[in-house]
């Protein structure tokens, strides 16, 4: 019995020592162990580009709400054609896109509800508009800490006096 017990180690040691002198195998099995995890940052990597894109692809479409509202010179009540531009460049539904009046007493920086001087105690009023629009990313994996969807958007305050 002790024979063979010693003929098992002395055949195992001598395997173990052709084992140690080949390396045919081994690049397979560092793929096979770094390819889940390459795999994971490439996704990563193209799922937060493409967010990005898309935030800015928000951030032109309100962009282009402002450029139109700078060169139109909207009147209080008139904001459905700048609604329209940004729902147009942004690629989002008309309820995605919010267009505000924003009225401000010169003096004090208080809101002056109906946007006139009466308001204001005869200061001046300045009238702005507050551009804004949102929209829901989802992403392709779910990361731990980000919510998925990820709701993107862009606002611009634009004084118009």
């Amino acid at each position: 019995m002790r024979l063979t017990a010693k003929l098992r180690t002395a055949r195992a040691r001598g395997l173990l020592a052709r084992l140690r002198g080949q390396d045919q195998g081994v690049a397979a099995v560092e793929l096979a162990l770094i390819a889940p995890v390459l795999a994971l940052i490439i996704i990563a990597i193209v799922d937060f580009g493409m967010a990005f894109t898309r935030q800015m692809t928000l951030a032109n479409g309100v962009r282009a709400g402002v450029q139109y509202a700078m060169v139109r010179r909207p009147v209080q009540g008139d904001l459905v054609a700048i609604q329209d531009t940004v729902k147009k460049n942004a690629g989002v539904d008309l309820s995605d896109v919010s267009v505000t009046w924003v009225c401000e007493c010169s003096d004090s920086g208080a809101t002056a509800p109906t946007c006139s001087v009466d308001d204001c105690g005869g200061a001046d009023v300045n009238h702005s508009l507050l551009i804004g629009v949102t929209d829901t990313y989802p992403l392709i994996l779910s990361y731990p800490g980000i919510n998925n969807p990820v709701t993107l958007g862009d606002t611009v305050l634009l004084r118009l006096n």
